[in-house]
């Protein structure tokens, strides 16, 4: 399994500190910065899974950070924290959907760790999710490559019982013999 990256931004160096003796020993590969615009260059230049991020900050609030941040990175899960309590931004900074959990400090270790474990979940659905979309993309060219080769072939029929129900042939069954030997005598 790769090493989980965490990006920490808050302007409490104290807080960052703890943070990242906190998630150490856990598997993650911690980063922290207390500028916003640093963790901007942070995330183009190493990519990372999850950000831990303060809502007040000074030049860059949490949440204008995060507007920035979910349209240039949309896998990227984000958990907010403030010490704080401000009802109004928690409720639209989850709404817009750029915050997977919204914690508000003081808050215990155990609880962060908690979130991110979460949050790890919540990365791997997107991820399956997007394995599959991609799966389901390729399937359904296969299909459309198919039909175009075999008209008809994806198109299939049932009766009111639900039962499969077998069009007739249109090609003398004879040819069809000659034809599958005849291309099992080229392969070979």
């Amino acid at each position: 399994m790769t090493e989980i990256r965490v990006l920490v931004v808050d302007d409490d160096p104290a807080f960052l500190a703890s943070i990242k003796r906190g998630l150490h020993g856990h598997g993650y590969l911690i980063s922290t910065t207390t500028k916003p615009t640093e963790a901007l260059e942070l995330l183009d230049r190493n990519g990372y899974d999850i950000m831990i991020i303060d809502e007040k900050m000074p030049l860059l609030s949490g949440s204008e950070l995060l507007r920035i941040v979910s349209s240039r990175f949309p896998n990227l899960v984000s958990i907010m924290l403030t010490g704080h309590a401000d009802l109004q931004c928690a409720t639209k900074a989850i709404n817009q959907g750029n915050v997977f959990r919204f914690l508000q400090k003081p808050c215990s270790m155990d609880l962060i760790l908690d979130t991110v474990r979460e949050a790890l979940r919540h990365l791997d659905r997107l991820k399956t999710r997007e394995n599959l979309h991609e799966l389901i993309q390729m399937q359904s060219s296969y299909i459309e490559n198919l039909e175009r080769q075999h008209p008809g072939i994806s198109k299939v029929t049932f009766d009111e019982e639900g039962a499969f129900v077998l069009e007739p042939i249109k090609q003398d069954p004879a040819q069809i013999l000659k034809e599958i030997c005849s291309e099992d005598k080229k392969k070979k």
